[in-house]
């Protein structure tokens, strides 16, 4: 994306460093902030909704506000309000891997709908977590 980015401002001056300062400003995943940022870069409505498979039932978003938010009571307060165990960090990984690769996906079949042209290939997401609640609670 830096790429990208750097080629926008070169060819489009003051919008593509208004792009990199309000990609810089971007510090953490929440589903409704990648939303609005994905909206007001290129223009792809609900890029979240997306994140929905077999097996984890729309339930994507909620397991990733619980990563952020046992993220944050360790990094903030040294502690967290679950035990993590190397089992959850496995199916953290996953999850986040999902999500990149779906996101990925969209984008890039929305570019492709604004250009024409496909930015990268298509990447083919394995190892799909279902949803497991004692680790999205």
């Amino acid at each position: 994306m830096t790429k990208w980015l750097e080629s926008e401002n070169k060819k489009h001056g003051k919008i593509g460093i208004a792009i990199r300062q309000y990609v810089a400003q971007f510090q953490s995943p929440i589903p409704h902030i990648v939303d609005k940022l994905f909206e007001r870069i290129i223009g792809l409505s609900g890029l979240s909704s997306h994140w929905t498979w077999l097996g984890m039932n729309g339930n994507a978003n909620k397991c990733l506000n619980i990563l952020l938010n046992l993220r944050g009571d360790i990094v903030h307060k040294n502690q967290s309000h679950r035990p993590l165990t190397i089992d959850d960090i496995d199916y953290f990984s996953l999850l986040v891997n999902k999500l990149a690769g779906i996101s990925a996906n969209v984008v890039r079949e929305h570019v492709h709908k604004q250009t024409g042209k496909y930015p990268w290939t298509d990447n083919g997401i394995l190892d799909v977590p279902s949803y497991i609640e004692a680790r999205c609670s």
